[in-house]
């Protein structure tokens, strides 16, 4: 993080719980102004996806698909939970 920012715990409620905004806050979503990036598809029910754009989108959960966009520096890999979850959909 910057040394001009200053990181400030924030809650989704009065009552907290308060969180500190980081990397694993981030990933799992504890801290209330992470934000998610979405693919949406346009297929018409019950078609299969387009082969090529099956194996894209395997490519981009793999391993070193997650690695290159967290060496972009804009983005953080998704937890292995996320992979295995967004996989499964892709079947």
């Amino acid at each position: 993080m910057s040394p001009e920012i200053k990181p400030i715990a924030l809650a989704e409620t009065d009552g907290g719980p308060y969180v500190m905004p980081g990397k694993s806050s981030f990933q799992d979503r504890s801290y209330p102004l992470a934000r998610n990036i979405y693919i949406y598809l346009n297929r018409a029910p019950g078609h299969a996806l387009d082969p090529k754009l099956h194996e894209f989108l395997r490519y981009v959960l793999s391993r070193e698909g997650q690695e290159i966009l967290a060496r972009d520096g804009n983005y953080l890999p998704l937890t292995a939970q996320v992979v295995r979850e967004q996989l499964a959909k892709l079947q």
